[in-house]
């Protein structure tokens, strides 16, 4: 199954994952609920790819396992705020 997007494409998801083991498992899931997945490894990584326009996001993740809510919310925001996006993504 295919995730895809009210304009008929894939669905992508902006994935900010710094640990090395969980990153593989969500790409992984991800890409078996059918969608296409892009990754940053750090917030410097995800703020290079977003600010180049390289990223068209569906969805940002940020998944910071051990940081508090408020940090990881920010870095999404940081992402959110540094992106090329055309007004649809949403950062959760």
């Amino acid at each position: 199954m295919v995730s895809s997007n009210s304009d008929g494409r894939q669905s992508t998801i902006f994935l900010l994952e710094e640990d090395d083991d969980t990153r593989g498992v969500l790409v992984k899931n991800l890409i078996g609920y059918g969608y296409r997945v892009v990754v940053a490894l750090d917030e410097e990584d995800a703020l290079e790819r977003v600010g180049s326009g390289y990223v068209q996001a569906d969805l940002v993740l940020v998944n910071l396992v051990g940081k508090s809510v408020e940090y990881s919310l920010s870095i999404g925001r940081r992402v959110r705020t540094h992106a090329k996006y055309d007004g649809h993504t949403r950062s959760s």
